[in-house]
């Protein structure tokens, strides 16, 4: 998994996710996503480069969205299989 952000605004950030989101990777994605969301800042996950999420992978992105993160953009088997908590 290869994470970007971009920061667009003093208080907004795209994170640009490419790759697999599994269970050897989620710890890279929260604390990227937990360093944001602790400064203030509004969190935008842009998942359209994610080939393949794992039950554990669900779990994390469900777990930025409960604290705050939405998906912009996104594969419908993701939005499908994470449930529609995350969606803008």
């Amino acid at each position: 998994m290869r994470l970007t952000t971009k920061e667009r605004e003093e208080r907004s950030a795209t994170v640009e996710i490419c790759g697999w989101i599994v269970q050897e990777n989620v710890d890279q994605l929260k604390a990227e996503c937990d360093a944001l969301l602790d400064d203030g800042k509004t969190v935008e996950l842009d998942l359209s480069a994610v080939k393949f999420v794992d039950a554990i992978g669900a779990a994390m992105l469900r777990l930025l969205c409960r604290r705050g993160a939405t998906i912009v953009e996104s594969p419908p088997f993701i939005l499908d299989f994470i449930g529609g908590e995350c969606r803008e």
